[in-house]
């Protein structure tokens, strides 16, 4: 461990040697590191800087569920998809190695009590149709489904004939 606190990274945590780094070998980015943990090109980016950052872009498919919200169908907006995505990925991790798998009965079993939850606090009558449609645009966004967060062409119609 480090206790120096050099280059902005904390005191006592050697980054380097969490990700098996020597002093001076190839930064993740490819380029030699200087001293300090500063990438020798001179640019002043802390390698440490770019592990926290490859961190945080593991996370841009859950910000990419709470920002579908805004543009999913009109009658699931309500849903907040980042919740229902945690709660799908805790299901999934507790059924890890076991004999009977998460599939979508599982999926849906663990949902349905916070589907209603969200329905009720929006004021919604529960609708286990409308359900298993928050569960496809679910599913198919954490299966990376491009279409999976964006409105049906059949709720299009379905606003366009509301509107005539």
């Amino acid at each position: 461990m480090n206790d120096s606190g050099e280059a902005g990274e904390r005191p006592g945590v050697d980054f380097a040697v969490l990700d098996g780094v020597a002093p001076g070998d190839a930064s993740p980015t490819g380029r030699a590191s200087g001293p300090a943990g500063v990438d020798s090109v001179g640019d002043g980016w802390p390698i440490d800087l770019t592990r926290r950052l490859r961190v945080l872009l593991h996370t841009l498919p859950l910000d990419g569920m709470r920002r579908g919200d805004a543009i999913r169908d009109a009658e699931l907006r309500h849903y907040d998809g980042l919740v229902l995505a945690l709660r799908v990925l805790d299901v999934v991790i507790d059924r890890l190695g076991l004999e009977a798998e998460a599939d979508r009965e599982v999926v849906t079993r663990a949902l349905r009590p916070v589907l209603s939850a969200m329905d009720d606090a929006a004021r919604v009558p529960v609708s286990p149709k409308r359900h298993e449609w928050m569960l496809d645009k679910l599913l198919g966004g954490l299966r990376n489904d491009g279409d999976a967060r964006r409105p049906s062409l059949a709720a299009d119609a379905r606003t366009a004939r509301l509107s005539t």
